[in-house]
């Protein structure tokens, strides 16, 4: 069955060899846009990784919660079997310059295969964020942009 699985991550910091992951967020939908299923769970913090505190700002995830949820090795599993599964189309927000890159090395760090989700078994990938720059540059009136200062 083919499905849309728009996902999220929430790191610790932006280095994608040396940062992790600590925060997965997927809704999976059929290609009608119908709901699924919803997918959240913390990533515990790897000793050897000290967040940054840009990153703490940005996504508001208190210190405290990265030292619970599941090991990095457990959720690299269960994210794998997620965005590899048979026919999915895993999209997002700017997740080909960042949140792909990220999956991959954390596959790669916990020897899994990082590229199966791109190709494998009737899986894709695809950004959101191009399309959102051409509806702004070629049709702006379509969404509502918000606006600095007012």
């Amino acid at each position: 069955m083919n499905s849309y699985l728009f996902y999220d991550l929430e790191t610790s910091g932006l280095n994608k060899a040396f940062d992790q992951i600590i925060q997965f967020a997927a809704i999976r939908t059929d290609m009608q846009l119908n709901e699924i299923e919803r997918y959240n769970f913390l990533v515990k913090l790897r000793p050897d990784v000290i967040p940054s505190p840009k990153a703490l700002i940005t996504h508001k995830i208190p210190i405290s919660k990265t030292m619970t949820g599941m090991s990095e090795y457990e959720a690299a599993k269960k994210i794998h079997r997620l965005i590899n599964e048979p026919g999915t189309i895993s999209l997002g927000y700017n997740t080909l310059r960042f949140d792909d890159e990220f999956l991959r090395f954390t596959f790669h760090r916990n020897l899994l295969p990082p590229y199966t989700h791109q190709y494998n078994q009737g899986c894709r990938r695809m950004d959101l964020f191009p399309i959102t720059v051409m509806f702004k540059l070629y049709r702006e009136k379509v969404l509502s942009w918000p606006s600095r200062n007012g």
